[in-house]
């Protein structure tokens, strides 16, 4: 309630979203979705508490955010009341499951312990298992890689995040999962995240993967969300040996180098 209190009476809580887009929503929901996961404070109070805010300061992206997860919350929740345990099927209520790879176990277990080959998707998964915790947006992009580029059935990725996330909600949770493997809610169908755009994106200088992926804490620039591009001597002026220091990337590459222009999360 204290966090919530601050909240409403803080006048700066735009600042990090100008300077960063990464930061959407993180302060919110390291303080907040936690607390509202184990019924320790409602919905209402949150939106109330930003009503209070938007009125002395006007609204900015992070009111917005909030607003529209907890919307979200409750879509996923009138869904659940919709369509049942079709949510917890690989085919959802679409009908038609994705495309499976045949070593999806091998697959799953580099996933889960972050060693892809890809330093921001690891970064993600090492920080979802050491805290429990990541934000929304690279939970989006953890799971539309283990989805449509490792073709991994999607309900096992749903699984471990209901194993490990410390705000946990089962509708939320596995409505997102649907949607982002295309058997859910979602108006875009068969939609793909570009993971490595997205890592220029969120994490431009590189310090969310030095953070959680220290093997690569060397390398500089944008080139650290993409070292299965840079040659071996390119790699040796860092000490860095792919499949010795950090894995080599457990898939065909699919993505270009990323540029310092602005691109789009799609």
């Amino acid at each position: 309630l204290n966090e919530l209190n601050n909240f409403a009476k803080s006048e700066n809580q735009d600042i990090s979203l100008k300077s960063n887009p990464a930061a959407l929503g993180i302060d919110f929901a390291n303080t907040m979705s936690v607390w509202l996961s184990m019924g320790c404070i409602s919905p209402r109070q949150i939106y109330w508490q930003v009503q209070q805010y938007e009125k002395a300061h006007g609204s900015n992206m992070l009111t917005h955010a909030i607003v529209l997860e907890l919307f979200w919350r409750d879509y996923y929740r009138f869904m659940f009341k919709k369509h049942g345990d079709q949510f917890f099927q690989k085919e959802g209520f679409k009908g038609q499951a994705p495309a499976e790879s045949h070593n999806q176990d091998e697959l799953l277990a580099k996933w889960k312990t972050g060693q892809t080959g890809v330093p921001f998707v690891d970064a993600i998964m090492r920080e979802i298992n050491a805290t429990g915790y990541t934000s929304i947006r690279t939970r989006y992009t953890a799971a539309s890689f283990l989805v449509r580029d490792l073709q991994v059935n999607w309900t096992c990725g749903a699984a471990y995040f209901e194993e490990k996330l410390i705000d946990y909600s089962p509708a939320t949770n596995w409505g997102n999962w649907a949607s982002i493997a295309g058997v859910g809610n979602d108006p875009k169908e068969n939609r793909n995240i570009n993971v490595i755009k997205q890592a220029g994106e969120i994490d431009p200088k590189g310090q969310f993967v030095k953070t959680w992926v220290p093997e690569l804490g060397a390398v500089t620039g944008k080139q650290i969300h993409t070292p299965f591009f840079m040659s071996d001597q390119e790699l040796a002026v860092f000490n860095i040996q792919l499949g010795k220091d950090y894995p080599k990337l457990i898939i065909e590459p699919k993505w270009q180098k990323l540029s310092d222009k602005n691109v789009s999360i799609f």
